[in-house]
Order: structure tokens, then sequence, then C-alpha cells
């Protein structure tokens, strides 16, 4: 990821995290694992309890490491630890690959990054 489209990626996943799946963001890989009563860095109504679902983004500069047990390391872009399902969940960001023309119409992708020929699967029509 390079240091011009980080911050408009970064931003995008913090907001979906928050916004649409409701994790807190958690302070660093320490707060990622305290208890639930433990205050996060995201603002919260007063007297709002906090998340026990939380998040870790990477910086700009550098991925969210982990080492688990002491012997497994874990290097993602974003770690979600959810103690109410016991989870933790790594997120890893991949560029898109860069298709030359003959590639993208090898592989019926479009100018727009959609399937080639208006969207529709074969066999399909729009109103089905």
């Amino acid at each position: 990821m390079s240091t011009a489209e980080a911050p408009t990626v970064l931003d995008s996943l913090r907001r979906i995290l928050r916004h649409h799946f409701g994790l807190s963001e958690a302070c660093g890989v320490a707060s990622l694992f305290l208890p639930g009563d433990v205050a996060s860095s995201d603002a919260r109504p007063a007297g709002a309890p906090p998340s026990p679902r939380r998040f870790l983004l990477r910086t700009e500069s550098a991925p969210v490491h982990l080492r688990v047990a002491e012997r497994l390391d874990l290097v993602a872009d974003a770690v979600i630890c959810d103690s109410l399902l016991g989870t933790l969940g790594l997120i890893h960001l991949f560029r898109p690959p860069q298709l030359t023309g003959a590639e993208a119409k090898k592989a019926g992708v479009s100018k727009s990054g959609g399937p080639a020929g208006g969207g529709a699967k074969p066999g399909c029509s729009a109103s089905q």
C-alpha cells in the first residue's frame, strides 16, 4: 500500500468497522484484549458501556504485529477481537491487479472493473 493511498483506505476501513459492524477502536495491542469495562479510544455517549468487540488498525507506516503464545507471529492490516464470540479476526488489504487490455479481455473484466458486456452473467437477463 503506497503512503499516498493509505489514509483513504484506512479511513474507509475504520468507518466500516465502526459504523457497519459496531466495533470500537482499541488504543493499542494491549487494549485490544482487555475486558469490556476498559475504555477504548472511541468517544462514547456518557453512560454507554464499552464494546467487547474491538479492532486495531495498522498505521500508515506499519501493520499490526501480534505474537501468540510466544511462538506464532501474526502480521495484519487490522485485527478484530470479539470477546463475546471468543474470536480473533485478521484483515489483510490487497491491491487489485493491474491488468493490461488483453489480460482484462481474457479475464472478462471491463475497464470499469465489472464483468465485460454490461454486468449480466451469461444466461441471465437483467430482470432476473
